[in-house]
């Protein structure tokens, strides 16, 4: 998951700022507001992390406007995900995409809120509720993606494509997956592990649905994908198991190759420390490495 420091939201300010002078903030909301805005520029992230969840609760208890809970619940949500905690970032971001549905807010806000929630879910090991939320997150969209940026609209498709995929909805996830590249390459996006993840998906739906020149073309993007990503020289285990799928399409594979694509159907690790796409976290957070993919460490 890919994460940057950023100044916070000039919306976050304002919006607090006018709640203050409207109707003051609960002291505990306000100073936990305000110890999270002091951790932050300190870059001091676990305080800031702490911080953040305190404000988040203490709105909720004093049941404040909706749309600031939504607000507070974000700042945690995306310092928890960048931390590493997704299991605490998911109820974060949950209900902070459920605030926004509630009060109707901009698409981007309802798509890129229920996108986090999905990242934050498949982290943790939760497929069904990853694809739910990836399902909101491409409702949200309404079949208007040009009303988000093509980026985020490539990664809420990956995010159904690859649940939908664990869960064996074969087709909805070759409909996404196909979407996903299409968006990834409207966006300019570079060949990376959830690139190449994308077309291997597609080529797998397509396989199943018998259309294997089309299945052909996208495995051997894949494979060169994952190739151009992976340490130099090493046969790792993707490129190795989109070999064997070539293989299979071509009607030449081996029993090696069919063990090795029964094996490893989806290729998809499930482990709670992999990202699984990249963040699109519209407000401030702790800096996080660009993820290595999804694919080489672990198989369902």
């Amino acid at each position: 998951m890919k994460q940057f420091i950023v100044a916070l939201g000039l919306v976050v300010l304002v919006t607090l700022a006018a709640s203050a002078q409207d109707d003051p903030l609960p002291d505990s909301v306000s100073q936990a507001y305000l110890a999270y805005e002091t951790a932050m520029a300190a870059q001091d992230y676990v305080a800031a992390s702490e911080a953040a969840e305190t404000a988040w609760q203490a709105a909720r208890s004093e049941r404040i406007d909706a749309e600031l809970i939504g607000i507070l619940a974000e700042n945690y949500g995306n310092l928890a995900l960048s931390r590493g905690l997704p299991e605490q970032a998911y109820p974060a971001w949950r209900s902070a995409a459920e605030i926004s549905d509630r009060v109707r807010a901009p698409q981007t806000e309802r798509a890129t809120r229920w996108y986090q929630a999905s990242l934050s879910a498949f982290a943790n090991g939760d497929i069904s509720d990853a694809r739910q939320c990836s399902l909101r997150a491409s409702r949200s969209i309404g079949g208007r993606e040009d009303s988000v940026a093509p980026s985020l609209a490539g990664d809420i498709h990956y995010m159904v494509a690859l649940s939908s995929g664990q869960l064996g909805r074969l087709r909805t996830m070759s409909r996404h997956a196909a979407l996903a590249l299409e968006f990834f390459e409207a966006s300019g996006r570079s060949p990376d592990m959830v690139f190449a993840n994308a077309h291997y998906l597609a080529g797998v739906g397509q396989y199943f649905e018998r259309e294997r020149l089309d299945a052909l073309y996208n495995f051997h993007i894949s494979r060169s994908m994952f190739a151009s990503v992976e340490t130099a020289g090493t046969d790792t285990d993707n490129v190795r198991t989109t070999t064997a799928w070539i293989q299979l399409a071509r009607g030449d594979a081996t029993a090696e190759d069919r063990a090795l694509v029964k094996g490893r159907t989806f290729m998809m690790s499930t482990r709670r420390s992999l990202a699984c796409g990249r963040s699109h976290a519209i407000r401030s957070g702790p800096p996080k490495p660009a993820s290595t993919g999804l694919l080489s460490s672990g198989s369902m």
